[in-house]
């Protein structure tokens, strides 16, 4: 599923199914992945865990489901992002931008989206991650090819390569951004983030 900026999604819904889902997102972006638990979304929501069950057949299932609520955020900001920008460059600065705002801001989604503890919990297979393929890395490659096209980026590098340049380093960035390493050493922000992006791009750009 393509997730567009307007678009509600299953925690923004009302019924008790989405209330659990609202309470799970809640304690995810407080405390983090391992805080958790069956028994406390069920003391918040006011409900017994077996009342859970009956909308969740396990806790895997609703995590599943708090993934799914963590893409859709990337995916309204990306989009949101891509629209408002003019010239292909510029959509790719957005989309960059907002790749490492929605990391500052969520942390813990960031975490849950493209951190190890998810997978290291939960089974591989489960979470859907496709999501992420369809609202992160095909925008970004899609843009990189109008940016070929716009004469921007050499039209002979392959776009995925690019892509994966880029997302690495992006990732890079955040990760150290968020335990502090890179504050160790300079003070640095998203926007120096961006500016440093701009010099990974480098060695793709057409020389004028």
């Amino acid at each position: 599923m393509i997730y567009t900026p307007y678009m509600k999604t299953r925690a923004e819904k009302g019924g008790t199914k989405q209330r659990i889902l609202r309470a799970a997102c809640a304690v995810l972006e407080r405390e983090g992945i391992e805080a958790v638990s069956i028994r406390k979304i069920a003391r918040m929501v006011e409900i017994t865990p077996m009342g859970i069950y009956n909308h969740f057949p396990n806790l895997e299932a609703l995590m599943v489901a708090v993934y799914e609520q963590g893409v859709a955020k990337l995916a309204r900001l990306v989009w949101k992002g891509i629209a408002r920008a003019k010239t292909p460059a510029e959509k790719l600065r957005s989309l960059t931008g907002s790749y490492i705002a929605f990391g500052m801001k969520h942390p813990r989604y960031y975490s849950l989206l493209f951190g190890s503890e998810f997978i290291q919990k939960y089974s591989w297979e489960n979470p859907p991650r496709s999501l992420v393929m369809e609202n992160f890395w095909v925008p970004l490659t899609e843009v990189i090819e109008a940016c070929q096209q716009a004469g921007v980026i050499q039209p002979d590098c392959n776009p995925q390569e690019v892509a994966t340049h880029l997302w690495a380093a992006m990732h890079g960035y955040v990760s150290f951004l968020l335990i502090g390493r890179l504050q160790q050493l300079w003070q640095m922000d998203e926007q120096s983030i961006l500016r440093a992006m701009e010099k990974h791009l480098l060695p793709f750009r057409i020389k004028e």
